[in-house]
């Protein structure tokens, strides 16, 4: 192996190992009971990637679901009904796609809209289904 592959292996795992550090950080800040509703709301939904989890992973895994519901903003069109549960089952979608990727994926994006017909943007004639 050259020098810069050793740096960088060194590098990522530092890396990783600072952002495990800080999801089990924003973990301890986070109140049971919050946990335990984000728990119940994937287990009555009957999230299938969620229940095959071990107890750690799962444990992460609601982390990471509370860390995306506390940095996006959701909006709806008027005629679609956006509960918690809904939130939760998109925010849970995007923990399991981003479960092995670096945690900032989280805070990348920062609202989700949530639309009940085809759609359209501006600038183009595409509609969108």
């Amino acid at each position: 192996m050259f020098l810069w592959e050793h740096f960088f292996s060194l590098f990522t795992g530092l890396y990783n190992f600072i952002l495990n550090i800080k999801v089990f950080v924003f973990g301890l800040f986070l109140k049971k009971s919050t946990k335990q509703q984000c728990h119940k709301t994937l287990l009555i939904n009957n999230y299938e990637y969620y229940i095959s989890l071990s107890r750690k992973r799962k444990n992460q895994f609601v982390i990471r679901v509370l860390i995306f519901l506390k940095n996006i903003k959701f909006t709806s069109s008027e005629d679609f009904n956006l509960d918690l549960t809904k939130k939760v089952k998109i925010a849970a979608a995007f923990a399991q796609i981003s479960f092995g990727l670096n945690f900032f994926w989280l805070t990348f994006f920062k609202e989700v809209c949530i639309v009940s017909q085809s759609y359209s943007y501006k600038h183009t004639d595409d509609l969108y289904d």
